[in-house]
């Protein structure tokens, strides 16, 4: 996949799982719960901050998962505009400084 393609050129090795391995049906939030616990029955799901705004923390908490949010703050770097755009993708991170210098400051 594109995900696998981009870590391998930014030289990130982490472990990583295709949620279909895990063939579960349940949608949103109890979706999440049970792929955390496939891989970890009292684990951590890490969200983005944005998912506050729409996860259920009680079900994740009544099922022994800790759901905890990333605060996450987002570099600025030299962009084709005058004003800088944050959250963009990861392809616009590299077209803008280049693939080494983003496998540095990830």
């Amino acid at each position: 996949t594109i995900i696998i393609e981009l870590m391998s050129l930014l030289s990130i090795k982490t472990k990583y799982s295709f949620s279909s391995k895990y063939n579960i049906k349940s949608k949103s939030d109890m979706r999440l719960i049970e792929i955390v616990k496939s891989i970890d029955k009292n684990g951590i799901y890490l969200s983005g901050k944005g998912g506050s705004k729409y996860q259920n923390e009680n079900k994740f908490l009544k099922n022994n998962i800790i759901l905890q949010y990333i605060n996450f703050d987002h570099p600025t770097y030299s962009q084709l505009s005058e004003k800088f755009y944050s959250g963009l993708s990861i392809l616009d991170f590299v077209f803008n400084i280049g693939w080494k210098k983003a496998s540095t400051l990830i």
